[in-house]
């Protein structure tokens, strides 16, 4: 019986480690995959997503067995790694709320919901979307306009093929009626690069964000974004199952 289970386990983490596998292989994808390929790799993402969020309900009692098999040890590390990586943004956001004096479980709650819509409406990430409120609320913006400002460097780097980090500053400068200020960033947007009036500079810096917003939007729902949003679900998953293992190693380590 002991090696039947033992023999259960190490298939199991083979399996999972074949579909990770399969996975990484995405972000090798470029447009010269036909639609066929691209829906194949899809149906291997979906097998992944599966075939963790399954493990993930039983890894606690699993674990033991998962580090003695090479394949486990080796999904065990990659979630504990997703886990570590989510951690870190949380750490940094709520030290940034608690020096700003804000209402840390009140504010986070809501900051996590934001971030959770803007993963399912374009293809900025869960973390990546935190990472931007973290960075609003150093410029002093909190709640709804850290939000704002959020969403207008997605909608920016969408417009402007560039990342949404980079045009954070400019959001910010523009929620603040920092005319100046935004303008020093100008040169980062091709339709604002020859701008020179302020006034004309604000309007078409509004329009851009609205019509950026829906590009972000609209890249989301093509196929290659389909498979980004695949990619980051699974990575999300990889996060709990770390987390998981990191509730779970204690008593094994200590022994």
């Amino acid at each position: 019986a002991l090696k039947n289970s033992q023999a259960q386990t190490a298939s199991t983490a083979e399996n999972i480690q074949n579909s990770m596998s399969k996975v990484d292989k995405t972000f090798q994808l470029t447009g010269r995959h036909s639609e066929k390929e691209m829906n194949a790799v899809m149906n291997s993402m979906n097998s992944a997503d599966l075939s963790i969020k399954n493990v993930t309900h039983t890894v606690t009692s699993m674990l033991p067995a998962l580090i003695r098999t090479a394949a486990g040890f080796s999904i065990l590390h990659q979630a504990f790694n997703a886990f570590a990586e989510r951690e870190q943004v949380l750490v940094k956001l709520t030290a940034t709320l608690e020096a700003n004096g804000r209402a840390v479980e009140e504010t986070m709650a809501s900051y996590k919901a934001f971030a959770s819509e803007m993963s399912q409406l374009t293809l900025t990430s869960k973390g990546q979307t935190l990472g931007l409120l973290t960075q609003a609320e150093t410029f002093e913006l909190t709640g709804d306009q850290a939000e704002k400002a959020a969403k207008g460097a997605i909608s920016f780097a969408a417009a402007g093929n560039a990342s949404a980090e980079s045009m954070l500053r400019l959001s910010v400068a523009l929620i603040k009626g920092d005319v100046e200020g935004a303008m020093h960033f100008k040169r980062m947007i091709p339709q604002l690069r020859n701008v020179k009036d302020e006034q004309e500079f604000m309007r078409k810096a509004t329009d851009l964000m609205n019509t950026g917003f829906a590009r972000a939007q609209a890249l989301s729902n093509t196929t290659a974004g389909q498979l980004t949003h695949l990619a980051n679900n699974i990575r999300g998953l990889k996060a709990d199952m770390g987390e998981t293992v990191a509730n779970g190693i204690n008593p094994i380590v200590r022994g």
